[in-house]
């Protein structure tokens, strides 16, 4: 994670891919010295690394003690020394790997990274919007009722009523989690159940490998969905791409829950998998935005 150190009291910021430098309420390195100015410089990521412009500031940037010319982008490197108008705003690139997908509270130096493949919104342990990256079909959101949408860089968001600005990267920890990994498609889904049906465990078998998965009490989201899918198989009537979906609101029935909590529930559930190396744990549930389906995302699996 890359992050600018303050001197003068040793706080990090983690840093976006487009960062704003400046007294503005819209900068996300917030200066408060007045000699600095309202968009007094930008730090952004580039193919060669951090990039430092001057925005014609009144009082001027430097880098290493050297003053920057306006416009122009001086790449800095780790341990690089800002200053952004006078000593009093001094800054240190304490770390200088490549940005985390993320994204920014309007009106604050808030932000919010991704965490095990997800970006949270507001937070990791308020969870009323989740986005992941999906191999084929990009920058996806789940919203906290429940819906299913594209969204892009820069794209301004209303969440849990605060307004948002997603900074989209494909970073390396992005490409390392879409590539790398146990992958869930290739795996055969066990749950194990006990009479009661109070406690549900899954395990994740391959021809040479098995993985024991976190207990945890949302497994009995999936474990209906399971049975649904199974039941739509057995009957033969319903081809496989129809087998299996569930409307949200009966789920919810069954689960005595609300569509927001059975969100939180699922996000939470894709974030254990991704914890335990699992590559793909956001195909665990497909949704059907139009009709507000849902659906177990594994075709192969046991109940037992």
């Amino acid at each position: 994670m890359a992050t600018l150190k303050r001197e003068r009291d040793g706080e990090l910021l983690p840093l976006a891919q487009d960062c704003l430098v400046g007294r503005s309420p819209d900068a996300l390195i917030r200066l408060e010295s007045p000699r600095a100015s309202s968009r007094h410089a930008t730090l952004s990521w580039a193919i060669r690394g951090w990039e430092l412009r001057d925005l014609g500031s009144r009082n001027g940037t430097s880098v290493g003690g050297l003053r920057t010319s306006a416009g122009k982008p001086t790449l800095l490197t780790r341990g690089s020394r800002l200053v952004f108008g006078v000593d009093e705003e001094s800054w240190v690139l304490e770390s200088d790997e490549p940005p985390l997908p993320a994204a920014r509270r309007i009106g604050s130096s808030d932000l919010a990274q991704l965490q095990d493949g997800y970006l949270s919104l507001p937070s990791v342990d308020e969870p009323l919007a989740s986005i992941y990256e999906h191999p084929s079909l990009g920058w996806l959101m789940e919203s906290e009722d429940g819906e299913l949408c594209s969204v892009h860089h820069e794209q301004l968001l209303s969440v849990g009523g605060q307004a948002w600005k997603l900074h989209l990267v494909e970073s390396q920890s992005t490409l390392a989690i879409s590539e790398g990994g146990a992958k869930l498609a290739g795996a055969c889904l066990r749950f194990i159940v006990s009479a009661d049906e109070e406690n549900v465990d899954v395990e994740l078998t391959w021809p040479e490998e098995l993985l024991e998965l976190p207990p945890s009490v949302h497994w009995y989201i999936p474990l209906l969905l399971a049975r649904a899918r199974a039941a739509d198989r057995a009957g033969g009537e319903l081809p496989t791409r129809e087998q299996g979906w569930v409307y949200r609101d009966d789920l919810c029935a069954q689960l005595r829950t609300t569509p927001q909590k059975l969100n939180v529930d699922l996000h939470r559930l894709r974030r254990l998998l991704s914890k335990a190396g699992i590559s793909d744990g956001a195909g665990l549930i497909e949704r059907r935005a139009a009709t507000a389906q849902l659906r177990l995302g594994a075709e192969n699996f046991q109940i037992g």
